[in-house]
């Protein structure tokens, strides 16, 4: 079973916040509403990259010099949505196993590295 746990980031302090674990999204979501300048919650997907990092929703993730994705919720499942076209891959368990054994890892999120989405 997947771990569930949620982050955001304030925009305004311009900083990620950790530690929403165990919390139901009801509960993530009144949050999101009473604070002031956060993004939308970005959810674990429950798989870590091929150093150990934690990979979230808004996560973008990159192999080498190959190609860059974010990390996205779309349509009940988590999915890599490539930097610069619009191609999706859906994330099975065995697929996206096989793409971390390649050695994707973490370089950066859409929110603290926007630039990143643009190349």
């Amino acid at each position: 079973m997947r771990e569930i746990k949620f982050r955001f980031f304030r925009t305004k302090a311009k900083e990620m916040v950790y530690g929403f674990k165990g919390c139901s999204l009801t509960y993530v979501l009144d949050l999101w509403e009473k604070e002031k300048h956060v993004s939308y919650p970005m959810q674990y997907t429950g798989l870590k990259d091929n150093n150990g990092k934690e990979i979230y929703e808004g996560d973008i993730l990159r192999l080498k010099a190959h190609q860059d994705f974010f990390v996205d919720f779309y349509e009940s499942s988590f999915v890599a949505k490539s930097t610069n076209k619009v191609q999706r891959i859906n994330w099975l368990p065995s697929a996206l196993w096989e793409i971390i054994s390649m050695g994707y890892e973490v370089v950066g999120n859409k929110y603290e590295n926007p630039e990143m989405l643009n190349e």
